[in-house]
């Protein structure tokens, strides 16, 4: 039951990113990185997960629940670091292949490197 009130209070916060994205002007004039406004949403898990343990358990479960987040001491086998530190950009580089490989045209990055 908890699994299914977070991942139903994640979908309920990123509705308003959604329209947001939808109705809103363009906010890369706005803001120095080009991204759109649905790129927030990535906030919503950890959102969710400090609303429903501060229902069950208040501030010092949120407390605990931030501290558990950053503890590294607590990953037992050191091996777990590659597919952690790998693995978003993997995905990066596989859905850039994907893209190229499928024959869409994929446009310059704007990003400067430095």
């Amino acid at each position: 039951m908890k699994s299914l009130s977070f991942f139903l209070l994640v979908f309920l916060l990123s509705i308003p990113f959604w329209i947001l994205a939808t109705i809103a002007p363009d906010f890369t004039k706005i803001f120095p990185i080009k991204l759109p406004i649905s790129a927030l949403m990535t906030f919503c898990p950890l959102m969710a997960a400090v609303i429903l343990v501060y229902r069950e358990r208040k501030s010092r479960g949120v407390k605990e629940l931030l501290i558990r987040a950053v503890d590294f001491k607590k990953i037992n086998d050191k091996r777990w670091y590659l597919p952690i530190v790998c693995l978003m950009p993997a995905i990066a580089v596989l859905a850039y292949w994907y893209t190229k490989l499928s024959g869409v045209l994929v446009p310059e990055s704007q990003t400067p490197v430095l």
